[in-house]
C-alpha cells in the first residue's frame, strides 16, 4: 500500500508555511519600524541637549540651536547651528531622517527653530517635535521642549524631578536668609544676620545684582522674611526688640523702602519670623516666646490679633494653599499644622517624615507643599494636601541649616538658598 499526501492536505501545509512566514515578516518589519523610531528619537534628543549645553557654557560667546526641516516632497532633516536665528546662522552638523520616519510637527512644508539661551538653556519658546512612521502612523513618538529647558519623552521615559546648581549668591547667607519671587524671571533674597542686604536674581541672565538695603539689619542670631504681593511690592518681616521698627515695603518700579506699622509690640518679635500673603491681606507670627498671630490689611495698614498660633521655634516656616495656611513646628520636632482662615483655627496635620530643624523652609506647587528640613542635612519632602501624605523628593545638592529658604517660580520650578553661611544657590524642576 502506498501513502502520499493529497494536493488538498499540500495546499494546506504550504498555507500554514505562508501565513507564517508573512506574520513573521511583518513583525520584524512592525519590531525594526519601532527600533528606527526609538533610535531617531533619541539622536534628536542628544542634538538637542548639545545645543542647550553649548548655550550654558557659551561656547564661542553665542546662542545655539537646532532647525527642524518638513520639506514638502524633499528632505526631512535637521540642524546643528550657532546663532540667534537660523537665518543668520553658523551650521554646523546636518542629519536626514531615516527614510521610513518622518515629521508630524513641524507639519509638511514648515520648519522649528529651538534656540537655547545662553547661561540658563531656557529654549526661546516651549515646544514640542513629532516623528511617526510613514507606513504606520499609529507608532509615533512626541519629544518635549519645556519652557525651564528640560527636554524629555513624557510618553515613554519616567519623569524625574531634578536639582541644579546655579550662580553663588552675592555673599555668604546666613540667618535670616529668605527667598521670594516676582513673575517668571525675578528671585528676591535677603542675605541675614547682621547684614541689611537685599539682592535680586534675574532668571533669564542668570544673574545677581544688589538693591536697596533693607532700612535695618536683620541681625545676628534672629530671623527676618520676604513675601511678595502682586507685581510690584514685596514686604520685609524682621525679628526686632520692643520699638524697633520690624515691617516694611520694597516698592520695585521705585527702587525704594518705605517703614510700615509694625506688628504690636508687646515684648518684641523673636526668631522665628513667618511671613504670608494671602490676596489683600499679610499674615504674620511674633516668634518663639509667644503664640500670637496676626494678619495685616495691606489697604488699611492695620494689624489685626487672630486666633493664637501654636508656638513655632526655630527652623519654623509655613505656605499657603487657597483659603489654608500650613505650617511647621521647627525645634527638630515633626508637627504639622494648618490654620484655617475661614474658620480662624488651627489644627493638626500628619507628622512630617523627620524633625524640622534650623533652615527648614516651605514652598507650594499647585496642591503640594515641597519642605526643606534643615539642621544640616539635605532632606527634601512632598507634602501633599489632598491626601495628607508625605513623601521623600530628591535630596537638595548639599547640607541646609540657617538661611535655608525656598521659593516658586511658575508651576514646576523652585528656587532654593543653602543658607549656613554659604553662597548655595539651587533649582528644582519638577515633573
Amino acid at each position: 500500500m502506498k501513502y502520499g499526501f493529497t494536493i488538498i492536505e499540500l495546499l494546506i501545509v504550504i498555507g500554514i508555511v505562508v501565513i507564517v512566514a508573512v506574520a513573521g515578516f511583518l513583525g520584524l518589519y512592525s519590531f525594526r519600524g519601532e527600533k528606527y523610531l526609538d533610535l531617531t528619537s533619541q539622536e534628536i534628543i542628544n542634538v538637542l541637549r548639545d545645543a542647550q549645553d553649548r548655550s550654558i557654557s557659551r561656547e564661542e560667546d553665542g546662542h545655539w540651536g537646532v532647525h527642524f526641516e518638513n520639506s514638502a516632497g524633499g528632505d526631512n532633516f535637521y540642524e546643528l547651528f550657532k546663532g540667534a536665528s537660523y537665518a543668520d546662522s553658523v551650521k554646523y552638523s546636518r542629519f536626514s531622517l531615516k527614510p521610513s520616519i518622518k515629521f508630524n510637527d513641524p507639519a509638511s512644508g514648515a520648519n522649528t527653530d529651538i534656540i537655547f539661551q545662553p547661561i540658563t538653556g531656557w529654549p526661546n519658546t516651549p515646544t514640542t517635535i513629532k516623528i511617526s512612521s510613514k507606513n504606520d502612523s499609529s507608532k509615533n513618538t512626541t519629544i518635549v521642549i519645556s519652557a525651564n529647558g528640560l527636554i524629555s519623552l513624557p510618553s515613554s521615559l519616567p519623569q524625574i524631578s531634578s536639582w541644579t546648581s546655579l550662580v553663588p549668591t552675592l555673599a555668604s547667607i546666613d540667618a535670616g536668609g529668605s527667598l521670594t519671587s516676582v513673575g517668571a524671571d525675578a528671585v528676591y533674597a535677603l542675605r541675614g544676620a547682621a547684614y541689611s542686604a537685599f539682592w535680586k536674581y534675574t532668571i533669564s541672565a542668570g544673574n545677581w545684582q544688589s538693591l536697596p538695603d533693607v532700612p535695618g539689619q536683620i541681625g545676628v542670631g534672629v530671623d527676618g522674611d520676604l513675601v511678595s504681593v502682586g507685581n510690584d511690592s514685596i514686604y520685609a518681616l524682621r525679628a526686632a526688640d520692643a520699638g524697633q521698627d520690624n515691617f516694611w515695603r520694597y516698592n520695585i518700579s521705585a527702587g525704594n523702602w518705605t517703614n510700615l506699622a509694625d506688628i504690636p509690640n508687646v515684648g518684641g518679635l523673636y526668631y522665628p519670623i513667618v511671613l504670608i500673603a494671602v490676596g489683600n491681606e499679610i499674615y504674620a507670627n511674633k516668634g518663639t516666646t509667644l503664640n500670637n498671630f496676626y494678619k495685616y490689611n495691606i489697604s488699611t495698614g492695620i494689624w489685626t490679633m487672630l486666633a493664637n498660633s501654636p508656638l513655632l521655634y526655630d527652623g519654623s516656616d509655613a505656605t499657603v494653599i487657597g483659603n489654608a495656611i500650613y505650617a511647621t513646628k521647627g525645634s527638630y520636632e515633626k508637627i504639622f499644622y494648618k490654620y484655617t482662615i475661614s474658620s480662624n483655627s488651627w489644627s493638626n496635620l500628619a507628622d512630617a517624615p523627620l524633625g524640622i530643624g534650623l533652615g527648614g523652609s516651605l514652598t507650594t506647587v499647585g496642591t503640594d507643599i515641597y519642605a526643606l528640613r534643615g539642621e544640616g542635612t539635605n532632606n527634601f519632602w512632598k507634602y501633599d494636601t489632598l491626601t495628607n501624605i508625605w513623601s521623600d523628593a530628591a535630596n537638595a545638592l548639599g547640607d541646609v541649616y540657617d538661611g535655608g529658604s525656598l521659593t516658586t517660580v511658575g508651576t514646576d520650578t523652585i528656587y532654593a538658598l543653602g543658607g549656613w553661611d554659604t553662597t548655595s544657590f539651587w533649582r528644582f524642576d519638577i515633573f
